[in-house]
């Protein structure tokens, strides 16, 4: 499937690839402990910490960046088929039709929950971001088109959406974009 992530439905997270990458960016400000934003009764809560990164062009990330190429989320099944130049390798169904991976040949992979695109992962540089990212780039243009991410571990460059969902994802080896994901939250 894909090595690198696997961010499937998950609400503002992502998993770490393989472990032992070099991360090329000093460690994010931990956030404090549940237990730490509990206040006694009748204190006021402490603000909520921003997950922003900064925005492309005074824009933030949208739904309308949930593409590589011409998939995008929320697409069915017969839209896929329709854009992909090729018939999918493999087809797997799961959960009794739920969930539904197709694998091509260029290593993209599509994963449809209840009949809708909710996740792609691509590492070929044909799947393009609307905003012009693809595999093959720099880490400079990533910072250049998506700004600082809003989460880094081990070379995945994760963003927010909404400021609460990380649903972009590049990840990067050796200052280079080898994978590019999108996906919904749940």
């Amino acid at each position: 499937m894909c090595p690198e992530i696997n961010v499937l439905c998950l609400l503002g997270g992502c998993s770490s690839p393989e472990k032992g990458a070099a991360d090329p960016s000093p460690p994010a400000p931990a956030r404090p402990a549940p237990e730490e934003r509990i206040s006694a009764p009748g204190e006021a809560l402490p603000p909520q910490q921003e997950c922003t990164a900064p925005a492309y062009g005074g824009e933030a990330l949208t739904e309308a960046d949930l593409q590589l190429g011409p998939l995008r989320v929320r697409m069915d099944l017969e839209e896929v088929k329709g854009a992909m130049p090729f018939a999918p390798m493999e087809e797997l169904t799961e959960h009794d039709g739920y969930l539904k991976r197709l694998v091509y040949a260029d290593g993209t992979v599509v994963e449809l929950l209840d009949g809708e695109v909710a996740l792609i992962t691509v590492t070929d540089p044909l799947y393009a971001t609307p905003r012009g990212l693809k595999t093959g780039d720099t880490l400079g243009k990533l910072y250049a088109l998506y700004g600082e991410p809003g989460h880094l571990d081990n070379g995945v460059f994760s963003y927010a959406i909404y400021g609460e969902y990380f649903l972009f994802h590049a990840v990067s080896r050796e200052g280079i974009i080898v994978q590019l994901q999108v996906n919904l939250a749940c």
